[in-house]
C-alpha cells in the first residue's frame, strides 16, 4: 500500500484499489501504536465527513511525507509524537486533531 499526494488531498493505493481523501474532509486524527511483540507500528485513524474511516500506518510507502503533510495542512503540532511513541509497546493512543476545536 502506498500514499500519494495531490494538490488539495491524498491516494492511498492498493493494487487497483485507490481511494482519495480530501484535506478538508478529515474532521478528526487519532494516533496510536500497534505492539507487535518486537516492534510498535505507529498508526493514524482518521473519520472523514459523512462517517468513513481510514487507518493508515508507518508501513504504507510514502508515510513519513504524508505524515509530514498531514500536520502542516491541518495545523497539528509535533509535540504528540512523543506522547504517542513513548513509553514503547503501548498503545498510547491520542487525539490529535478535531475540526472545530
Amino acid at each position: 500500500m502506498r500514499i500519494e499526494m495531490g494538490t488539495s488531498g491524498f491516494d492511498i493505493l492498493d493494487g487497483n484499489i485507490q481511494q482519495s481523501i480530501l484535506w478538508g474532509d478529515i474532521v478528526e486524527v487519532s494516533a496510536y501504536k500497534r505492539d507487535l511483540i518486537t516492534i510498535d507500528q505507529l498508526c493514524l485513524h482518521l473519520i472523514l465527513r459523512h462517517g468513513a474511516e481510514v487507518t493508515v500506518n508507518e508501513d504504507f510507502e510514502g508515510f513519513w511525507d504524508w505524515l509530514t503533510k498531514l500536520e502542516t495542512q491541518l495545523g497539528i503540532g509535533a509535540e504528540w509524537r512523543t506522547q504517542v511513541l513513548y513509553p514503547a509497546f503501548r498503545e498510547n493512543r491520542q487525539t490529535i486533531y478535531r475540526r472545530g476545536l
